[in-house]
């Protein structure tokens, strides 16, 4: 990092971005460390970890090293399939006067709801898909941290980051995605007015892994909900989203040029307008952090 770090007038941050899966050697990690001027443009930053191969011990390390980690991974469950399962599905009603939940609020949250409206396509139902493994597992984990470190876990979804950012949320992932994954590499890297440095190893670990993609990604919108460039619930159109259904974190459209100052790095005309929106602090948000409040 460069001289500026000990100023302070520059706040210096750690993220990270886990890309959760139940065998550790399916897990993306990426931590990037990063130099910021206020309000939200980012001098210089570089990736101190990217790569696979997360064990448990590396994940509880993780939560108690850096300042927020984007999880691609749910953190909970629809609030009706948890009611069903605890009895509330079935009132001391007449049969013919209940209204028992629809199949969709058994199986997908508000947020699924949302991340539909920006992909096009519901995330995997974690009631209902192979991923609630993967997020039993991390539940379990989340279990053996510290309250502290268990705030610093926000739900991010890469597809929708990407949708969001404009770049392909298709067909990046597995041995015929290398292609798309280099495309998508290189336009996040050149969109942040190459502020960001990788490492020759590390640009070719985002073509070759797409779980270490997701982990980039997942750093990225970890950095950008940071600043305020998120949508909130209720700035996504949603008013009613239970604290027990948590959140997924996208990225605005803009929030790269916003962090980095791309546009304006390109134009030769300084840092970035301060961002119109009001910054939110990480955990400010009643459904940002991992775990509802009353379970923390």
């Amino acid at each position: 990092m460069p001289a500026l770090q000990g100023s302070k007038n520059y706040r210096h941050l750690t993220v990270a971005g886990l890309d959760m899966a139940s065998s550790p050697k399916n897990r993306g990690i990426c931590v990037i460390e990063a130099l910021v001027r206020p309000p939200c443009n980012v001098i210089h930053c570089g990736a101190l970890v990217l790569g696979s191969g997360a064990t448990d011990e590396d994940v509880l390390s993780l939560f108690s090293t850096v300042d927020v980690v984007g999880v691609d991974i749910p953190l909970a469950w629809p609030l009706a399939f948890l009611s069903l399962l605890c009895g509330g599905a079935e009132p001391s009603l007449p049969l013919a006067d209940r209204q028992l939940p629809s199949l969709e609020s058994l199986r997908f949250r508000i947020a699924d709801l949302y991340v539909k409206t920006i992909t096009g396509r519901y995330p995997l139902s974690v009631s209902s898909d192979l991923v609630a493994v993967p997020a039993l597992k991390m539940r379990l984990l989340l279990w053996r941290m510290e309250p502290e470190a268990r705030k610093k876990a926000l739900e991010v979804y890469p597809a929708a980051s990407l949708a969001r950012w404009g770049l392909p949320n298709r067909g990046y992932k597995g041995s015929r995605g290398a292609s798309v994954r280099e495309e998508i590499a290189g336009a996040i890297v050149s969109a942040t007015g190459h502020k960001l440095t990788l490492t020759t190893e590390q640009e070719a670990s985002l073509v070759r892994d797409h779980n270490v993609l997701d982990s980039f990604v997942c750093a990225l919108t970890a950095l950008a909900q940071i600043y305020g460039l998120c949508d909130a619930p209720n700035e996504a159109g949603f008013h009613s989203v239970p604290p027990e259904e948590g959140w997924i974190w996208v990225p605005d459209r803009d929030s790269l040029s916003r962090l980095f100052g791309w546009e304006e790095h390109r134009a030769g005309t300084g840092a970035p307008k301060p961002p119109a929106r009001r910054q939110r602090a990480q955990g400010s948000s009643k459904t940002s952090g991992a775990i509802p409040p009353e379970r923390a």
